[in-house]
């Protein structure tokens, strides 16, 4: 079983099995066209995989033994050192040290949020949702300008303090 294709006067004649993976690539495509989508999956995904990698480090039966032993207090010291070297990687302006630093950085936040969830204390979710909260609120020149007025850096730098300050309270 064929059909008869038809690009600019040329036609052309696919196989019916052919006609369904084209109709399935095109589908896909139209599903994942935006590349912001496709991004913004990849970065799940690779989320996910981090995740599962400091779950399984700490895992009781499989994971590694020192990675089992870490509390918060014992890795503090890297966060620090991590935390540094990434102002390093800034300054020298390297843009891949930069981004393994980053990494290096990230992986410490994580596995905080790993062993503060083994405690029953927080997670990721929580830590993600408590800065998604805290950039909002202290960003309402972005989220909360209804009217789309434009504020001056000093504007922002000045809220900004006064928003701070009153979570301090």
């Amino acid at each position: 079983d064929t059909r008869e294709y038809f690009m600019p006067s040329v036609p052309i004649e696919i196989p019916s099995e052919m006609v369904i993976v084209l109709k399935i690539t095109q589908e896909v495509k139209n599903l994942s066209g935006d590349k912001k989508m496709l991004e913004k999956n990849k970065i799940v995904n690779n989320f996910n995989s981090l995740l599962t990698i400091i779950e399984r480090l700490r895992d009781d039966e499989t994971g590694c033994e020192w990675c089992k032993q870490q509390t918060s207090e014992s890795i503090a010291k890297y966060s620090f050192e991590e935390a540094n070297e990434v102002i390093e990687a800034i300054e020298s302006g390297d843009n891949s040290r930069i981004c393994e630093e980053l990494g290096d950085l990230l992986f410490q936040v994580i596995f905080h949020s790993e062993i503060k969830k083994e405690e029953n204390a927080f997670s990721i979710n929580d830590v993600i949702e408590s800065i998604n909260e805290k950039m909002i609120r202290r960003n309402p020149h972005v989220f909360d300008n209804k009217d789309n007025k434009k504020f001056t850096i000093d504007e922002i730098d000045k809220n900004w303090k006064r928003i701070k300050k009153e979570e301090k309270l």
